[in-house]
Protein backbone atom coordinates (compact mmCIF):
# COMPACT_ATOMS: atom_id res chain seq x y z
CA UNK A 1 0.00 0.00 0.00
CA UNK A 2 1.54 3.19 -1.07
CA UNK A 3 1.68 6.48 1.09
CA UNK A 4 -1.42 8.11 -0.41
CA UNK A 5 -3.46 5.09 -0.35
CA UNK A 6 -2.38 4.80 3.32
CA UNK A 7 -3.54 8.43 4.25
CA UNK A 8 -6.75 7.58 2.43
CA UNK A 9 -7.76 4.48 4.61
CA UNK A 10 -6.71 6.14 7.49
CA UNK A 11 -8.35 9.63 7.43
CA UNK A 12 -11.85 7.13 6.20
CA UNK A 13 -11.23 5.95 9.80
CA UNK A 14 -10.76 8.63 11.96
CA UNK A 15 -13.40 10.42 10.22
CA UNK A 16 -15.94 7.16 10.19
CA UNK A 17 -15.07 7.03 14.12
CA UNK A 18 -16.16 10.67 14.46
CA UNK A 19 -19.19 10.10 12.65
CA UNK A 20 -20.05 7.14 14.54
CA UNK A 21 -18.94 8.02 18.32
CA UNK A 22 -19.08 11.97 18.15
CA UNK A 23 -16.69 14.35 19.45
CA UNK A 24 -13.50 12.79 20.82
CA UNK A 25 -10.26 13.99 22.16
CA UNK A 26 -7.02 13.02 19.84
CA UNK A 27 -6.56 9.99 22.60
CA UNK A 28 -9.87 9.34 22.74
CA UNK A 29 -9.48 8.92 18.53
CA UNK A 30 -5.95 6.85 18.72
CA UNK A 31 -8.28 4.45 21.45
CA UNK A 32 -10.80 3.66 19.31
CA UNK A 33 -8.86 3.46 15.86
CA UNK A 34 -5.76 1.67 17.30
CA UNK A 35 -4.17 4.26 15.22
CA UNK A 36 -0.88 5.57 17.24
CA UNK A 37 -0.59 9.45 18.96
CA UNK A 38 1.53 10.66 15.71
CA UNK A 39 -0.70 9.24 13.28
CA UNK A 40 -3.57 10.51 14.66
CA UNK A 41 -1.85 14.46 15.14
CA UNK A 42 -1.22 14.14 11.69
CA UNK A 43 -4.67 12.56 10.43
CA UNK A 44 -6.60 15.15 11.81
CA UNK A 45 -4.14 18.36 11.28
CA UNK A 46 -5.21 17.31 7.50
CA UNK A 47 -8.86 17.07 7.89
CA UNK A 48 -9.31 20.44 9.76
CA UNK A 49 -7.28 21.23 6.61
CA UNK A 50 -9.71 20.09 4.15
CA UNK A 51 -12.69 21.50 6.80
CA UNK A 52 -14.09 18.14 7.34
CA UNK A 53 -13.51 18.16 11.04
CA UNK A 54 -13.41 20.78 13.60
CA UNK A 55 -12.60 22.02 17.44
CA UNK A 56 -15.70 21.01 19.66
CA UNK A 57 -14.38 22.26 22.71
CA UNK A 58 -11.91 20.60 25.51
CA UNK A 59 -12.83 18.12 28.38
CA UNK A 60 -9.51 17.60 30.62
CA UNK A 61 -7.87 14.33 29.96
CA UNK A 62 -5.34 12.43 32.68
CA UNK A 63 -4.36 14.79 35.36
CA UNK A 64 -7.14 17.15 34.72
CA UNK A 65 -5.20 18.94 31.57
CA UNK A 66 -7.39 19.97 29.51
CA UNK A 67 -7.64 18.18 25.75
CA UNK A 68 -9.32 19.63 22.63
CA UNK A 69 -12.39 17.61 21.50
CA UNK A 70 -12.88 17.23 17.69
CA UNK A 71 -15.98 16.04 15.94
CA UNK A 72 -17.16 16.42 12.10
CA UNK A 73 -17.64 19.59 10.66
CA UNK A 74 -21.25 19.25 10.04
CA UNK A 75 -21.95 22.08 8.10
CA UNK A 76 -19.63 21.02 5.35
CA UNK A 77 -21.81 20.33 2.67
CA UNK A 78 -26.24 19.89 2.99
CA UNK A 79 -29.10 18.15 1.60
CA UNK A 80 -31.88 19.40 0.05
CA UNK A 81 -35.02 17.66 1.21
CA UNK A 82 -38.37 17.63 0.32
CA UNK A 83 -41.23 16.32 1.55
CA UNK A 84 -44.58 16.14 -0.67
CA UNK A 85 -47.32 15.65 1.56
CA UNK A 86 -50.94 15.39 1.32
CA UNK A 87 -51.52 19.14 1.65
CA UNK A 88 -48.20 20.82 0.77
CA UNK A 89 -45.01 20.67 -0.08
CA UNK A 90 -42.26 21.24 2.45
CA UNK A 91 -38.89 21.76 1.17
CA UNK A 92 -35.46 22.55 3.83
CA UNK A 93 -31.76 22.68 3.53
CA UNK A 94 -30.23 20.23 5.75
CA UNK A 95 -26.73 19.69 7.39
CA UNK A 96 -24.81 16.32 7.56
CA UNK A 97 -26.12 15.48 11.17
CA UNK A 98 -29.65 16.27 10.22
CA UNK A 99 -30.47 19.59 11.43
CA UNK A 100 -33.06 21.62 9.38
CA UNK A 101 -30.97 24.77 8.55
CA UNK A 102 -33.80 26.41 6.89
CA UNK A 103 -37.57 25.59 5.83
CA UNK A 104 -40.23 26.72 4.09
CA UNK A 105 -43.74 25.13 3.23
CA UNK A 106 -45.86 25.59 -0.03
CA UNK A 107 -49.55 24.75 0.06
CA UNK A 108 -50.87 22.52 -2.40
CA UNK A 109 -54.45 21.65 -1.15
CA UNK A 110 -56.10 21.65 -4.56
CA UNK A 111 -53.15 20.65 -7.07
CA UNK A 112 -52.76 16.84 -7.62
CA UNK A 113 -51.91 14.23 -10.45
CA UNK A 114 -49.78 15.92 -13.18
CA UNK A 115 -50.11 19.14 -11.90
CA UNK A 116 -48.37 18.24 -8.79
CA UNK A 117 -45.66 16.69 -10.38
CA UNK A 118 -44.86 20.11 -12.09
CA UNK A 119 -45.23 21.92 -8.88
CA UNK A 120 -42.53 19.69 -6.82
CA UNK A 121 -40.37 19.96 -10.17
CA UNK A 122 -40.34 23.20 -10.23
CA UNK A 123 -40.03 23.57 -6.60
CA UNK A 124 -37.13 21.76 -6.90
CA UNK A 125 -35.22 23.44 -10.01
CA UNK A 126 -35.91 26.37 -7.76
CA UNK A 127 -34.32 25.81 -4.90
CA UNK A 128 -31.18 24.38 -6.15
CA UNK A 129 -31.23 27.16 -8.27
CA UNK A 130 -30.99 29.64 -5.32
CA UNK A 131 -28.35 27.55 -2.73
CA UNK A 132 -25.73 27.58 -6.39
CA UNK A 133 -26.35 31.36 -6.62
CA UNK A 134 -25.41 31.73 -2.86
CA UNK A 135 -22.67 29.14 -2.74
CA UNK A 136 -24.48 26.40 -0.78
CA UNK A 137 -22.93 23.37 -1.88
CA UNK A 138 -25.78 20.46 -2.45
CA UNK A 139 -24.65 16.70 -2.34
CA UNK A 140 -28.08 14.98 -2.61
CA UNK A 141 -31.36 15.45 -3.07
CA UNK A 142 -34.35 13.68 -0.76
CA UNK A 143 -37.77 12.85 -1.74
CA UNK A 144 -40.54 12.20 0.80
CA UNK A 145 -43.74 10.92 -0.74
CA UNK A 146 -46.88 9.64 0.88
CA UNK A 147 -46.76 6.41 -1.09
CA UNK A 148 -45.15 3.18 -2.19
CA UNK A 149 -42.14 3.95 -4.20
CA UNK A 150 -40.61 0.90 -6.31
CA UNK A 151 -36.29 0.42 -6.51
CA UNK A 152 -36.12 2.89 -9.61
CA UNK A 153 -37.56 5.84 -7.70
CA UNK A 154 -41.08 5.74 -9.12
CA UNK A 155 -43.94 6.82 -7.26
CA UNK A 156 -46.06 3.16 -8.01
CA UNK A 157 -49.15 4.31 -5.96
CA UNK A 158 -49.44 7.31 -3.72
CA UNK A 159 -53.63 8.03 -4.24
CA UNK A 160 -53.39 11.08 -1.57
CA UNK A 161 -51.79 13.33 -4.42
CA UNK A 162 -53.07 11.09 -7.37
CA UNK A 163 -49.99 9.48 -8.11
CA UNK A 164 -49.89 5.90 -9.99
CA UNK A 165 -46.83 4.99 -11.69
CA UNK A 166 -44.86 8.09 -11.45
CA UNK A 167 -41.02 8.03 -12.19
CA UNK A 168 -40.38 10.82 -10.36
CA UNK A 169 -36.68 9.92 -9.54
CA UNK A 170 -36.00 9.69 -13.04
CA UNK A 171 -37.57 13.26 -14.00
CA UNK A 172 -35.72 14.83 -10.55
CA UNK A 173 -32.44 13.12 -11.81
CA UNK A 174 -32.97 14.56 -15.26
CA UNK A 175 -32.75 18.38 -13.96
CA UNK A 176 -29.79 18.08 -11.99
CA UNK A 177 -26.11 16.74 -11.56
CA UNK A 178 -26.42 15.82 -8.43
CA UNK A 179 -27.59 12.33 -6.82
CA UNK A 180 -31.30 12.10 -6.04
CA UNK A 181 -33.54 9.11 -4.46
CA UNK A 182 -37.25 9.40 -3.70
CA UNK A 183 -38.82 7.46 -0.63
CA UNK A 184 -41.89 6.33 1.26
CA UNK A 185 -42.71 9.00 3.67
CA UNK A 186 -43.27 6.77 6.43
CA UNK A 187 -39.59 4.85 5.85
CA UNK A 188 -38.12 8.09 6.20
CA UNK A 189 -39.77 8.90 9.73
CA UNK A 190 -38.23 5.11 10.54
CA UNK A 191 -34.98 5.88 9.07
CA UNK A 192 -34.77 9.36 11.11
CA UNK A 193 -36.10 7.79 14.07
CA UNK A 194 -33.31 5.12 13.83
CA UNK A 195 -30.49 7.28 12.89
CA UNK A 196 -31.46 10.35 14.43
CA UNK A 197 -32.40 10.06 17.99
CA UNK A 198 -32.71 7.72 21.21
CA UNK A 199 -34.18 5.26 18.83
CA UNK A 200 -30.71 4.62 17.25
CA UNK A 201 -30.24 2.12 20.51
CA UNK A 202 -33.21 0.35 19.44
CA UNK A 203 -32.59 -2.97 17.02
CA UNK A 204 -35.92 -3.07 15.81
CA UNK A 205 -38.82 -0.34 15.58
CA UNK A 206 -42.21 0.76 13.30
CA UNK A 207 -42.83 4.15 12.68
CA UNK A 208 -46.52 4.49 12.13
CA UNK A 209 -47.75 7.43 9.98
CA UNK A 210 -51.38 8.63 10.07
CA UNK A 211 -51.71 11.20 7.36
CA UNK A 212 -54.60 10.76 5.00
CA UNK A 213 -53.71 6.97 4.40
CA UNK A 214 -51.70 5.12 7.30
CA UNK A 215 -48.24 3.71 6.41
CA UNK A 216 -45.54 2.00 8.60
CA UNK A 217 -41.78 2.32 8.50
CA UNK A 218 -39.89 -0.84 9.68
CA UNK A 219 -36.11 -0.50 10.71
CA UNK A 220 -34.88 -3.79 11.64
CA UNK A 221 -31.04 -4.36 12.32
CA UNK A 222 -30.36 -0.53 11.32
CA UNK A 223 -31.97 -1.36 8.01
CA UNK A 224 -35.32 -0.14 6.67
CA UNK A 225 -37.12 -3.19 4.84
CA UNK A 226 -38.59 -1.89 1.52
CA UNK A 227 -40.07 -5.48 0.58
CA UNK A 228 -39.45 -7.04 -2.97
CA UNK A 229 -41.26 -3.70 -4.84
CA UNK A 230 -40.30 -1.15 -2.14
CA UNK A 231 -43.89 -1.50 -0.95
CA UNK A 232 -43.65 -3.03 2.30
CA UNK A 233 -44.75 -1.46 5.40
CA UNK A 234 -47.99 -0.43 3.48
CA UNK A 235 -50.16 -0.77 6.80
CA UNK A 236 -53.20 1.04 5.55
CA UNK A 237 -53.92 -1.68 2.55
CA UNK A 238 -54.11 -4.14 5.27
CA UNK A 239 -57.61 -5.59 5.69
CA UNK A 240 -59.82 -4.82 8.74
CA UNK A 241 -61.87 -8.12 8.30
CA UNK A 242 -63.27 -10.86 6.00
CA UNK A 243 -65.87 -8.27 4.74
CA UNK A 244 -63.33 -5.96 2.99
CA UNK A 245 -62.39 -9.28 0.57
CA UNK A 246 -65.19 -8.43 -1.65
CA UNK A 247 -64.05 -4.52 -2.00
CA UNK A 248 -61.34 -3.58 -4.87
CA UNK A 249 -59.08 -0.92 -3.66
CA UNK A 250 -57.46 0.81 -6.52
CA UNK A 251 -56.53 3.54 -4.32
CA UNK A 252 -56.44 3.98 -0.79
CA UNK A 253 -56.10 0.74 1.40
CA UNK A 254 -59.01 -0.63 3.66
CA UNK A 255 -57.57 0.33 6.75
CA UNK A 256 -56.32 3.75 5.41
CA UNK A 257 -59.58 4.47 4.39
CA UNK A 258 -61.33 3.42 7.80
CA UNK A 259 -58.14 4.88 9.80
CA UNK A 260 -56.84 7.52 8.18
CA UNK A 261 -57.26 11.49 9.22
CA UNK A 262 -60.28 11.41 7.43
CA UNK A 263 -62.19 9.26 9.51
CA UNK A 264 -61.48 11.47 12.71
CA UNK A 265 -62.58 14.26 10.66
CA UNK A 266 -65.81 12.99 9.52
CA UNK A 267 -66.51 11.69 13.32
CA UNK A 268 -66.16 15.52 13.99
CA UNK A 269 -68.51 16.37 11.69
CA UNK A 270 -71.18 14.19 12.98
CA UNK A 271 -71.27 15.46 16.35
CA UNK A 272 -71.31 18.78 14.96
CA UNK A 273 -68.02 19.98 16.33
CA UNK A 274 -66.09 20.64 12.51
CA UNK A 275 -67.90 22.06 9.66
CA UNK A 276 -67.74 20.67 5.89
CA UNK A 277 -65.88 23.80 5.00
CA UNK A 278 -62.80 22.87 8.01
CA UNK A 279 -60.18 21.22 6.41
CA UNK A 280 -59.88 17.83 7.29
CA UNK A 281 -56.65 17.66 9.39
CA UNK A 282 -58.59 20.81 11.79
CA UNK A 283 -61.49 18.87 12.21
CA UNK A 284 -59.40 15.55 13.41
CA UNK A 285 -57.82 17.95 15.55
CA UNK A 286 -61.13 18.97 16.90
CA UNK A 287 -62.09 15.75 18.14
CA UNK A 288 -58.89 15.19 19.64
CA UNK A 289 -59.81 18.32 21.20
CA UNK A 290 -62.94 17.86 23.05
CA UNK A 291 -61.89 13.98 23.57
CA UNK A 292 -58.66 15.09 25.74
CA UNK A 293 -61.08 17.71 27.56
CA UNK A 294 -63.06 14.53 28.80
CA UNK A 295 -66.18 15.29 26.41
CA UNK A 296 -68.13 11.69 26.53
CA UNK A 297 -69.65 11.82 22.59
CA UNK A 298 -66.18 12.76 21.37
CA UNK A 299 -64.56 9.94 23.91
CA UNK A 300 -67.07 7.53 22.70
CA UNK A 301 -66.98 8.24 18.58
CA UNK A 302 -63.33 7.55 19.54
CA UNK A 303 -63.36 4.08 20.64
CA UNK A 304 -63.98 2.23 17.35
CA UNK A 305 -61.20 4.12 16.28
CA UNK A 306 -58.71 3.37 18.78
CA UNK A 307 -60.34 -0.68 19.04
CA UNK A 308 -59.21 -0.64 15.22
CA UNK A 309 -55.77 0.34 15.88
CA UNK A 310 -54.73 -1.77 18.89
CA UNK A 311 -56.71 -4.66 15.88
CA UNK A 312 -53.66 -3.75 13.44
CA UNK A 313 -50.84 -3.09 15.71
CA UNK A 314 -51.09 -6.44 17.82
CA UNK A 315 -50.99 -7.96 14.40
CA UNK A 316 -48.12 -5.76 13.42
CA UNK A 317 -46.53 -7.00 17.06
CA UNK A 318 -47.49 -10.88 16.40
CA UNK A 319 -45.71 -10.79 12.82
CA UNK A 320 -42.54 -8.09 13.55
CA UNK A 321 -42.04 -8.31 17.61
CA UNK A 322 -40.67 -4.31 17.59
CA UNK A 323 -39.06 -2.73 20.34
CA UNK A 324 -40.51 0.54 19.73
CA UNK A 325 -43.76 1.59 17.73
CA UNK A 326 -43.26 5.77 16.98
CA UNK A 327 -46.39 7.45 16.03
CA UNK A 328 -45.93 10.00 13.33
CA UNK A 329 -48.37 12.41 11.77
CA UNK A 330 -51.72 13.04 13.35
CA UNK A 331 -51.19 10.88 16.28
CA UNK A 332 -47.52 12.53 16.82
CA UNK A 333 -49.31 15.94 18.05
CA UNK A 334 -51.75 13.63 19.94
CA UNK A 335 -49.53 11.04 21.45
CA UNK A 336 -50.25 11.90 25.01
CA UNK A 337 -54.04 11.17 24.71
CA UNK A 338 -53.50 8.65 21.89
CA UNK A 339 -51.27 6.16 23.62
CA UNK A 340 -52.48 5.04 26.87
CA UNK A 341 -55.53 4.62 25.28
CA UNK A 342 -53.18 1.85 22.28
CA UNK A 343 -51.13 0.46 24.95
CA UNK A 344 -54.70 -0.98 27.18
CA UNK A 345 -55.89 -2.40 24.66
CA UNK A 346 -52.47 -3.41 22.99
CA UNK A 347 -51.06 -5.14 25.85
CA UNK A 348 -53.35 -8.81 26.68
CA UNK A 349 -52.56 -9.79 23.42
CA UNK A 350 -48.58 -9.91 22.98
CA UNK A 351 -45.90 -11.53 24.44
CA UNK A 352 -43.26 -8.52 24.37
CA UNK A 353 -44.85 -5.12 24.57
CA UNK A 354 -43.43 -2.66 22.47
CA UNK A 355 -42.68 1.05 23.54
CA UNK A 356 -44.94 3.06 22.66
CA UNK A 357 -43.81 7.10 21.85
CA UNK A 358 -44.07 10.02 19.50
CA UNK A 359 -41.29 10.07 16.97
CA UNK A 360 -39.99 13.15 18.55
CA UNK A 361 -37.39 13.82 15.83
CA UNK A 362 -38.25 17.72 14.46
CA UNK A 363 -39.31 17.24 10.15
CA UNK A 364 -38.66 13.38 10.15
CA UNK A 365 -39.16 13.03 6.58
CA UNK A 366 -37.11 15.91 5.66
CA UNK A 367 -33.99 14.38 8.19
CA UNK A 368 -34.73 11.15 6.64
CA UNK A 369 -34.90 12.10 3.33
CA UNK A 370 -31.33 13.92 4.40
CA UNK A 371 -30.05 10.81 5.17
CA UNK A 372 -31.00 8.70 2.72
CA UNK A 373 -29.96 11.52 -0.13
CA UNK A 374 -26.25 11.36 2.03
CA UNK A 375 -25.81 7.87 1.60
CA UNK A 376 -26.82 7.65 -2.03
CA UNK A 377 -24.03 10.46 -2.84
CA UNK A 378 -21.81 7.90 -1.23
CA UNK A 379 -21.96 8.48 2.44
CA UNK A 380 -19.00 9.65 4.44
CA UNK A 381 -16.49 8.13 2.07
CA UNK A 382 -18.02 10.63 -0.15
CA UNK A 383 -17.00 13.63 1.68
CA UNK A 384 -13.07 12.36 1.71
CA UNK A 385 -13.43 11.21 -2.25
CA UNK A 386 -14.82 14.52 -2.90
CA UNK A 387 -11.63 16.63 -0.84
CA UNK A 388 -9.04 14.27 -2.36
CA UNK A 389 -10.51 15.46 -5.86
CA UNK A 390 -10.95 19.29 -4.86
CA UNK A 391 -8.42 21.36 -6.89
CA UNK A 392 -8.93 24.06 -3.57
CA UNK A 393 -7.65 20.98 -1.71
CA UNK A 394 -4.31 20.01 -0.78
CA UNK A 395 -5.78 17.21 1.51
CA UNK A 396 -3.59 14.48 0.07
CA UNK A 397 -0.58 16.78 -0.49
CA UNK A 398 -0.90 17.97 3.14
CA UNK A 399 -0.77 14.28 4.86
CA UNK A 400 1.90 13.46 2.28
CA UNK A 401 3.81 16.57 3.64
CA UNK A 402 2.44 15.73 7.30
CA UNK A 403 4.21 12.16 7.36
CA UNK A 404 7.06 12.93 5.34
CA UNK A 405 8.33 15.60 7.81
CA UNK A 406 7.50 13.08 10.73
Amino acid sequence: MTTTQLARVNREKVLRCLWEQGALTRIGIGRATSLAPATVNRLIASLMEAGLVSGAGSQSEARGRPALLVEVNWTSSSLLAVDVADFSTDLALVDLAGHVIESRRVPAERIAGDGRVAEVLDLIDEALGDYERRGVRIRGVGISVPGAVDGSGSVTVAPSVDWFGVPLQARVQGRTAVPVVVENDANLIAVAAFRGGWHRRVRSLVAIAVFSGVGSGIVEDGRLLRGAAGAAGQLGRMLRGTESLGQAYEGFGDIDKRLGIGAFAERARRLGIASDAEPVPLAADRLLQRAAAADPAARAALEDLFDEYALALVNVCSLLAPEAILLAGFFERWSDHVIPELVARIRPHVIEMPTLAPVAVPSATLVGAAFQAFDVAGGVSSLLEESDNDADSSLVAVEERLIESA
